[in-house]
């Protein structure tokens, strides 16, 4: 709840500097930059709505909270959501773990890297027959990577990482979740 309070702080205090940009600009006559500071903001918020369009509220909070941990580490974070995560047989306080350890790990990174630069990140969530995908990208090398591996694999438990595939690859990390299976003898188990 308190990460959901302080994303609408800074959401309304955004807003309100956007007003006063578009105000500017038309006060100077300057149609055509109004124009285009207005389709940055609609962009903008339709990233926004798709990440509230995930069907998890604590991963919706998580994913938005993450976009603003972004800014204030200097990292442009591009986010897709192709996936409906209710499917996910990983519960959704798990999933919004692993995305606040995510920007623990862009924070790191930016850390490492050279503050002034601005790293370019991409998180994406797709859905496959069997699985949910994630594909985390972690810039600043290897290190980052597999320890980002180790911590997911640390939120997830023993049993739920075995039927887990995560690998470390040059630039990120990619984490399969199985879906959860509704017509399946033992729950436990995940056909392959």
């Amino acid at each position: 709840m308190e990460e959901f309070l302080k994303i609408l702080s800074v959401r309304r205090h955004d807003f309100l500097n956007h007003i006063q940009v578009i105000s500017g600009y038309l006060q100077l006559n300057k149609i055509d930059r109004a124009k285009e500071y207005l389709v940055q903001m609609a962009d903008e918020l339709t990233m926004e709505s798709q990440l509230c369009n995930c069907r998890s509220g604590q991963v919706a909070v998580a994913l938005l909270y993450l976009q603003h941990q972004a800014v204030l580490a200097g990292v442009k974070l591009s986010v897709r959501v192709a996936a409906s995560l209710d499917a996910s047989r990983v519960p959704e306080h798990i999933l919004a773990a692993i995305i606040r350890v995510y920007g623990l790990t862009l924070q790191e990174a930016q850390t490492a890297a050279n503050k002034g630069r601005e790293e370019n990140c991409l998180l994406g969530i797709f859905e496959e027959a069997e699985y949910i995908e994630w594909q985390f990208g972690i810039p600043s090398g290897k290190s980052l990577s597999r320890k980002f591996r180790e911590r997911v694999g640390l939120l997830l438990g023993q049993e739920d990482l075995q039927l887990c595939v995560i690998q470390a690859f040059d630039g990120g990390v990619r984490l399969e979740i199985p879906k959860k299976l509704d017509n399946c003898e033992n729950g436990n188990k995940i056909h392959t």
